[in-house]
């Protein structure tokens, strides 16, 4: 639910009794000083309650896993380059775009076979200032239709390489799919905590949390071979409050929280005796969000090995 500050400032002024006696909203105008904190005061609730509020936004991304034409029996395998040119395949296969990670200088060479014999068609030259395993990737586009694709490596000094791939799939280049065992996916920038994970399977199988794994609090990590939809469930970090007509996206419990919160904040120079039932109330409906909290999915065990009905 979307609220704004001013909508919470009527509120606190309600519950405050800012009217004239002939119950007449007293104008903005007169309460410009209040109307400034109960600004600043709103940012600092909504940041309290950030755990406790009920709002929640849901990031989703489908992944499918394309076939290597090298295989996918070696080629996450890290090899060393100690001089000797290394094919991948030797063979040829029908390829369409590249991928490959190295960690030092290097010549890498996308080659087709035509006419023949093999010519290169991509050359990617991999700088001295490269000292970490850093990917390359790119479309391929053979002169002739159908022919064979081989991946070559050569170079003046020692370095290694891994997951190396050669897709038949026709992607342009800036869809080219990286290939790793796990394949990083970044999180929305008002991501900071997970509530839950779900994978959805093609064949509508739901699972959570199999084929995923978290680095630090915002990278997660997928299983290159995982097919189907991943719904990251989680509470978004609440836009900073600087302005009376900024909208909160939160739920209708935490609005009414707010209002406590400010209220009891701006009692003392208006109403001090309402200090400690503002804020009472305020604690009353914290509490109360933080016991209602979802609780996380767990499985429950027959260990019996009965049916139960």
């Amino acid at each position: 639910m979307a609220t704004t500050v001013q909508d919470i400032f009527y509120k606190v002024r309600a519950l405050m009794d800012e009217y004239t006696d002939s119950g007449v909203l007293i104008p903005d105008a007169d309460v410009a000083d209040m109307q400034a904190k109960a600004i600043l005061l709103t940012d600092s609730a909504q940041k309290e309650l950030y755990k406790s509020g009920k709002l929640y936004k849901k990031h989703e991304f489908t992944r499918k896993a394309y076939e290597n034409r090298l295989g996918t029996v070696t080629t996450f395998d890290i090899v060393e380059y100690v001089g000797t040119t290394q094919y991948y395949d030797e063979a040829g296969v029908l390829g369409k775009a590249y991928y490959f990670e190295v960690d030092g200088e290097a010549t890498v060479t996308i080659q087709e076979y035509n006419n023949g014999a093999w010519s290169d068609l991509i050359t990617v030259s991999v700088p001295n200032t490269v000292t970490t395993m850093t990917a390359y990737k790119g479309a391929i586009t053979p002169t002739t239709t159908g022919n064979l694709i081989r991946m070559k490596f050569t170079g003046t000094y020692q370095y290694q390489h891994q997951n190396r791939a050669l897709f038949s799939s026709p992607f342009s280049a800036a869809r080219v799919p990286d290939y790793r065992p796990w394949v990083k996916y970044t999180m929305p920038t008002d991501f900071r905590s997970v509530d839950s994970i779900v994978e959805e399977y093609p064949s509508q199988q739901y699972a959570q949390e199999s084929m995923s794994k978290w680095e630090g609090y915002k990278d997660l990590y997928i299983n290159y071979f995982y097919e189907g939809t991943v719904r990251v469930v989680y509470k978004p970090v609440p836009v900073t409050i600087t302005a009376i007509t900024d909208t909160l996206e939160i739920d209708d419990i935490s609005v009414q929280a707010i209002a406590y919160y400010v209220a009891a904040r701006l009692a003392p120079f208006e109403n001090a005796s309402l200090v400690n039932f503002f804020e009472q109330k305020y604690m009353e409906m914290r509490m109360d969000a933080f016991i209602n909290m979802p609780q996380s999915e767990q499985t429950i065990i027959d260990v019996y090995g009965g049916v139960w009905s």
